[in-house]
């Protein structure tokens, strides 16, 4: 089980990556009663690096990841 500081973390990297427009003050205002103002933006910032070192892995086919693996990292067994 995750804590609140995870999950709020979870939620905003998810968010970062899938549907930025949607973190508005309302988000920040949650973020803020777990997270300073210094760590929410390194927070943004660590989530960012790692978003835009995804899509370059992507882009220019480095090591790209199976269905295999993906399954490993959601704890479920491959299909095939």
């Amino acid at each position: 089980m995750l804590s609140q500081r995870e999950s709020l973390a979870l939620d905003f990297a998810v968010r970062l990556a899938t549907e930025y427009d949607s973190i508005d003050d309302a988000s920040i205002e949650g973020l803020s009663r777990e997270f300073t103002p210094a760590e929410i933006i390194e927070l943004g910032l660590v989530i960012g690096a790692f978003i835009m070192l995804g899509r370059l892995h992507r882009a220019f086919g480095i090591a790209p990841m199976t269905a295999a693996t993906h399954a490993a990292l959601e704890g479920a067994e491959p299909n095939g």
